[in-house]
Parts: C-alpha cells; structure tokens; sequence
C-alpha cells in the first residue's frame, strides 16, 4: 500500500510540473499576439461552413507573418490552425 502511495505522489508531481512548464509558455506571447490569435479564430470560426481558408490567407487577414501567425496559435491552443479548424468543424456536425 505504501508502495502505491509513492507511485499516486510521484505521477501527482509529474503532472504537476508538466502543467508548471506548458504554462511558462503563457508568458511569451504578448498582448497584441494574443489579439492576433483571438482574430484568427474569429476568422477560422466564421468559416466552419466554408473550405478552410488557409494559413496565409488568415495571417495576410490578421496582418501578422504566417511563421508568427502559426507560431502563437500552437502555443496558445495546442493545436494547429487546421486542427483547431477542424475539431470546430466536427464540433458544429
């Protein structure tokens, strides 16, 4: 029982620290790549019906670099733009 404990403390930790290092992410974006962001999936969710846009064509829309554009996206979502794209897609199915 005691061996179990330790095993439940220590994947407690694991996750933990997993957490404490994704969101150490958070603070490399600044507020206008945050608004970038937020304008992409404005674009992205008002095209659910409609073929995927693309990535430059979002960036060229946004006004940021599609490298950036990209880049921020992941960061924030975890997700790339057409997964994000097509997870809403399935979503509204």
């Amino acid at each position: 029982k005691l061996h179990q404990l330790v095993i439940h403390l220590f994947q407690q930790f694991i996750h933990k620290h997993k957490q404490e290092v994704t969101n150490e992410n958070y603070f490399l974006l600044s507020d206008k790549d945050y608004k970038n962001v937020q304008k992409a999936e404005k674009l992205l969710l008002d095209e659910l019906l409609i073929a995927f846009p693309g990535i430059e064509q979002t960036a060229k829309e946004v006004g940021i670099s599609a490298t950036k554009l990209k880049n921020d996206f992941k960061t924030i979502h975890r997700l790339s733009l057409y997964q994000y794209y097509r997870f809403h897609q399935m979503n509204l199915a």
